[in-house]
């Protein structure tokens, strides 16, 4: 009832208009403004900070100069450089982290900004150096300035992360192959792709779709997901987009693979969703390839358990293939003890 109530849903929000609809506008205080542009510049800030301190630990000493002094302002981040110029060391950068971690300095915009152009100049400078192995890229993915609010930026995201949390979690319980989440396609040669009708074209779906083909499991999905919920390319839309369908078409392909070969059941409604997903793909609202992610989520559990029963009984086979191993190592575990006195030396006390 549930899943024809879903797919009714789902059909009906296709035939309406978004056209006529118009949102409502709020008014945002500069203060919550403040507070959410601090939280975006947190998370994407945090795993850096994290890999810097992994480098302050590896070496005795930094050796920093910074000659773009000019281009910073605000006075408590040039005292910054400064101290890190002469200190030789990070923490001043990570004494400066604390404070805006405890959200001090708020009102002071130039002050979070320049914080970060600090801490990524720093990296660019250690990718330079000698530090490549903890930076293999430089990392970017960080807006200055947003296109708009960040209240209303963070708001949609966090939105979007809830909404596929659960999907993402079940994924996570399935140690499945590249075969299990690709396309089988036929023609011209036999080969694995990753969707046929779904033309990605993002550089970050692409290149995690690519360390998915390579490393044969879903862990670069799961990731992705992390930088997902971390705002990353808050405010691309099509990243947004491809990352909801990048898992839309992970649990397609988990389905119907496993469905063709492993005699899976898989809803009508379910594969009626993925046909009327296809045909409106280009036109296709984020709220309906959620819509389209919840009906595929529905049908995990049975694969979930297929994957169960299917690791007892491959562990089964193997103890009976290999059943004279445990009795084997019983035996020669008793030789051990049996014979293992006779081998010690004497000792012998002294009148």
């Amino acid at each position: 009832m549930k899943k024809s109530l879903l797919m009714l849903c789902f059909l009906f929000s296709l035939g309406i208009s978004q056209s006529s609809k118009s949102e409502n506008k709020i008014l945002i205080s500069d203060f919550c403004e403040l507070v959410h542009e601090r939280r975006y510049f947190l998370l994407r800030l945090e795993k850096i900070i994290s890999i810097l301190k992994q480098s302050q630990r590896k070496a005795q000493e930094i050796s920093i100069t910074f000659n773009e002094s000019s281009t910073f302002k605000n006075r408590d981040i040039t005292q910054v450089m400064r101290s890190i110029e002469t200190k030789k060391s990070l923490v001043p950068l990570f004494n400066c982290w604390n404070d805006i971690i405890n959200y001090k300095n708020i009102k002071d915009e130039r002050y979070i900004k320049e914080f970060t152009k600090l801490t990524l100049l720093v990296t660019k400078k250690l990718c330079h150096a000698n530090q490549r192995t903890l930076f293999p890229t430089q990392p970017t993915e960080v807006a200055l300035n947003l296109n708009g609010s960040y209240t209303e930026a963070i708001t949609v995201r966090s939105y979007y992360v809830n909404r596929i949390k659960k999907p993402l979690l079940l994924l996570s319980k399935i140690k499945c192959i590249k075969e299990d989440i690709f396309e089988k396609v036929e023609h011209p040669a036999y080969c694995c792709v990753f969707e046929t009708k779904i033309p990605f074209k993002h550089r970050a779906t692409k290149k995690c779709i690519a360390k998915m083909e390579k490393e044969s499991c879903l862990s670069p999905l799961l990731a992705l997901f992390e930088e997902f919920k971390s705002y990353k390319f808050i405010q691309d839309k099509q990243f947004t987009k491809e990352f909801l369908l990048l898992v839309f078409s992970t649990y397609k392909n988990l389905l119907t693979n496993n469905a063709s070969h492993r005699k899976l059941h898989i809803n009508k409604s379910t594969l009626e969703a993925i046909a009327h997903l296809y045909e409106n793909l280009e036109s296709l609202p984020l709220e309906n390839i959620l819509e389209a992610i919840d009906l595929l989520t529905e049908e995990l559990p049975q694969l979930l358990e297929h994957y169960n029963e299917f690791s007892a009984l491959h562990w089964k086979e193997r103890l009976k293939k290999y059943w004279w191993i445990p009795p084997a190592l019983i035996f020669f575990f008793k030789f051990i003890l049996i014979f293992r006195d006779p081998f010690r030396p004497t000792t012998h006390s002294g009148a």
